[in-house]
């Protein structure tokens, strides 16, 4: 609870939870996945609820950019032209 800047359990119970879902692959959690948007949060120190909760969005928006950029890296350069 500390690395969330919060006292509150409900809360940290909800955080990870809601991390937990930004970080699954499918229908699986990834455990390193949320351990790594964990630690972000960590890093940032927030000092309240509301700190952690934009911790927690940059965390989990690092992960989408993140995981957007390795699909468009791996699409096909040249598509195919269209047919008429």
């Amino acid at each position: 609870m500390d690395a969330t800047g919060s006292d509150s359990s409900d809360f940290l119970a909800i955080l990870i939870d809601q991390l937990a879902n930004a970080g699954t692959k499918g229908r699986e959690v990834s455990e390193g996945g949320l351990n790594f948007m964990l630690e972000v949060v960590k890093g940032i120190k927030p000092r309240d609820q509301i700190e952690a909760m934009l911790a927690a969005q940059m965390a989990a928006t690092h992960n989408a950019v993140m995981t957007f950029a390795r699909r468009l890296n791996h699409v096909d350069k040249h598509p195919p032209a269209r047919q008429r």
